[in-house]
């Protein structure tokens, strides 16, 4: 019983991991995304 509960904790974190990097590449993705418009409207204009 312990060892399925260790089993799934280090599942569950692993997962955790993943959403945090997926996380980060988003963030990073939006912040090239708004430069992007930003240096957009700075031509624009």
């Amino acid at each position: 019983m312990d060892r399925d509960i260790k089993k799934q904790i280090k599942q569950l974190n692993q997962k955790l991991r993943s959403v945090f990097e997926e996380q980060d590449r988003n963030q990073s993705a939006l912040r090239t995304q708004e430069q992007a418009e930003a240096d957009f409207h700075e031509l624009k204009n």
